[in-house]
């Protein structure tokens, strides 16, 4: 819990600078070293990145006040909080911004930090799983959300450079992830092994490659890119877009200039992209660690994801098949009943929990690899059931009302098209709602003609 005094101490990596040399020590500061902020965060887990490694060599124009604590990246827990939306205990995620520049950074046992910068571990996610991304991760995220806005990723050809580091790595786990076909460009071709595991179809030598790419324009091979260096490699990956291809740039360690034309751009239509992940706003943070929790979610379910996929299609053709045998039966109250719930509701069913955090709801934490099987099975389960569901075939709507339920449907149209996922979401909620009162509903009918059949009987009976 929260420490009483403001002077507790605590742990932190303090870096010193004497001339132009760095002197690190792990030392004992107090909570009121700290600065003002919304949120006192314990940190649990931050990440080593290169810019960490320029403030802690006290690399000049990166850090400009010393002694300082690198770490431009943390996740921990809230323990001290002045705003509502982060109650004390919740889980939470800092990038970027100043962090770990001229503030107080991730190397220490707690920080303090604005509200603005703050982004709720989403779902299930632990504080360490956000750290294993980091913002490697979280970099690699923008490029390849950049690139799928331009370029369909299934099966496209994507060029990634500087492979072997962390947000290259990163990109070609996430790019292969998403059915691309990578091609990994390294000056540390020993590793060509690591990345053939990672994902990549195809491993370049870096010197080979810029090497032989001698005009601005030269062969068509990529229909997108991810460059984490810069400088001869940007120049030739440029030259080698297809029509309509776009690089995400995102880093510069092989120096910020690059050559080239108007050409690939004029002629080809390419587009050129810069990434930041320090000061993009924290909706597209927010954005890119739910993708991670939910749709980019990697190594999930993948081993008995197709057997999940393969029950839910069975029964499917199972529905599909009874509904055909049923079709031809006499009418009755029944009829405003489905017997099971129907193949196109089952099949926004079990999107649910995809859906629930695309809507960016916040009040669901939602653990996928138990709650996304569970919903495959359940829901393809009630595909085959006997479990009556509303047909809503036998609804009589009065002419009076026609024109309500017209502008109803406009409405629920012209929502979906705005907020498309909020309201598939609340839609699918409803629905799951329903099927509780449908079953009690068909109960209470079911029993009720049982006993007027019952009546009938005995006053037949009666007659005779």
């Amino acid at each position: 819990m929260y420490p009483n005094q403001s002077s507790q101490n605590f742990k932190a990596l303090t870096v010193h600078k004497e001339n132009d040399d760095a002197i690190l020590n792990i030392e004992s500061r107090s909570l009121d070293s700290l600065p003002k902020g919304d949120l006192l965060v314990k940190v649990e887990y931050s990440s080593l990145n290169y810019k960490d490694a320029l403030s802690a060599s006290c690399a000049h124009g990166v850090t400009k006040k010393y002694p300082h604590t690198p770490g431009i990246d943390a996740s921990g827990i809230v323990e001290k909080s002045d705003t509502d939306n982060f109650p004390l205990g919740t889980k939470v995620i800092i990038t970027g911004f100043d962090l770990g520049m001229n503030t107080s950074g991730g190397f220490a046992e707690y920080i303090r930090v604005p509200k603005s910068w703050v982004v709720k571990c989403p779902g299930n996610m632990t504080t360490k799983e956000s750290m294993i991304l980091g913002t490697a991760g979280l970099t690699a995220g923008l490029s390849v959300k950049a690139i799928s806005e331009k370029v369909q990723l299934r099966g496209s050809r994507i060029v990634v450079s500087g492979a072997t580091g962390g947000l290259g790595s990163l990109s070609i786990k996430l790019l292969s992830h998403l059915g691309a076909e990578i091609t990994a460009i390294t000056g540390k071709i020993h590793k060509k092994e690591y990345l053939i595991n990672l994902g990549a179809s195809k491993v370049l030598n870096r010197e080979e490659f810029i090497a032989s790419t001698r005009l601005p324009l030269t062969k068509k091979e990529f229909h997108g890119a991810i460059d984490t260096v810069g400088g001869e490699i940007l120049s030739s990956i440029v030259a080698r877009l297809e029509y309509g291809g776009t690089v995400a740039v995102c880093g510069n360690v092989s120096g910020p200039h690059f050559k080239t034309t108007v050409f690939p751009f004029i002629l080809r239509s390419n587009r050129l992209i810069g990434i930041d992940s320090a000061e993009c706003s924290i909706d597209q943070k927010k954005l890119i660690w739910q993708n991670y929790n939910s749709v980019w979610k990697l190594n999930s379910l993948e081993r008995f994801g197709w057997l999940l996929c393969l029950i839910y299609v069975i029964c499917v053709a199972l529905r599909l098949a009874r509904f055909n045998v049923n079709s031809n039966q006499e009418s009755s109250w029944r009829d405003n009943f489905f017997e099971g719930v129907p193949s196109p509701a089952g099949g926004i069913l079990v999107l649910t929990p995809l859906i629930i955090s695309l809507s960016g709801f916040d009040y669901f934490q939602i653990n996928y690899e138990i709650v996304v099987p569970i919903f495959f099975i359940i829901t393809s389960f009630l595909l085959i059931s006997k479990f009556p569901t509303y047909s809503f075939k036998k609804i009589v709507i009065p002419r009076k009302t026609t024109i309500f339920l017209l502008f109803g449907i406009v409405l629920f149209f012209g929502l979906l098209l705005i907020y498309t996922f909020n309201v598939i979401a609340i839609s699918t909620i409803v629905y799951l709602v329903l099927l509780p009162i449908s079953f009690f509903h068909f109960q209470n009918i079911k029993k009720r003609h049982e006993k007027d059949k019952i009546q009938d009987e005995d006053e037949l009976e009666d007659e005779l």
